[in-house]
């Protein structure tokens, strides 16, 4: 059973997730940061994911945080974690805990040190355990 460790840093478990497009299109991921959102119920894409990515536009998602509300544009997207990733943090050929296809709405804003939120949308396939400052995802 693969597993994933990544420490927590200032209450955040940045990752790395494989970002495809959906099947049935050939796959090749793209790296993006991430952050492990277990309070999101949706997972999120910034711009720089759709424009390296260019996924499929599937349709407009309505949105409401505590800050504001409004409507966003819904994509279709496969993501997957790399279990190991090589020195710089690119992807490797090696294992990786299998994601899904899965809908995400884009963010309206761009953080600075990730381009995806993983709500539980996504982190519900996966067993997931945050013990002595860190974050383990296996299956």
């Amino acid at each position: 059973m693969p597993t994933f460790v990544r420490p927590v840093v200032d209450n955040e478990a940045i990752l790395v997730a494989a970002v495809a497009l959906p099947d049935p299109f050939p796959r090749n991921p793209v790296g993006f940061q991430v952050v492990a959102d277990t309070g999101a119920q949706g997972s999120w894409i910034s711009q720089r994911v759709v424009d390296a990515v260019a996924p499929p536009h599937i349709g407009i998602s309505a949105y409401a945080t505590i800050a504001q509300s409004g409507e966003t544009d819904l994509y279709r997207v496969r993501l997957d974690i790399p279990v190991q990733l090589e020195p710089g943090g690119t992807l490797t050929s090696g294992s990786y805990l299998d994601g899904m296809d899965l809908d995400v709405s884009l963010m309206p804003y761009q953080p600075p040190n990730y381009d995806i939120i993983l709500g539980m949308d996504f982190l519900c396939l996966f067993h997931i355990t945050m013990v002595a400052g860190n974050f383990i995802l296996s299956n």
